[in-house]
């Protein structure tokens, strides 16, 4: 089992204007944001996801996208790799009290 990523928006939290860790938020997939100051969640659009380089081939940077389940990836220009990122993160509830979030239906 991997340890999860501890990976923050790049935009911060309309409630305290602070840094967000994203989550995973619900089985299946869902990720979302929550504020490090109170632990308030957001939604996640692909634009506030961090820039990341690749850790398998170390040059290479990774585009945020989706898959074919519609949850977000990324994907290694150079090598081509993918990361479902929903596995990559810890679970909110491992790390922020409950705070509902219904996930919205339809495109993001």
């Amino acid at each position: 089992m991997k340890a999860p990523r501890f990976l923050k928006s790049v935009t911060l939290s309309k409630c305290h204007n602070s840094p967000s860790l994203l989550v995973c938020s619900r089985d299946g997939g869902f990720v979302s944001q929550n504020c490090l100051k109170c632990g308030h969640p957001a939604y996640v659009s692909i634009d506030q996801l961090p820039k990341l380089k690749c850790e398998l081939c170390l040059v290479g940077n990774l585009v945020a996208g989706k898959n074919s389940d519609g949850n977000y990836q990324y994907e290694c220009q150079q090598c081509h790799r993918r990361w479902n990122l929903p596995e990559m993160l810890p679970h909110w509830s491992e790390l922020f009290d409950y705070c509902g979030l219904y996930a919205e239906i339809g495109p993001s």
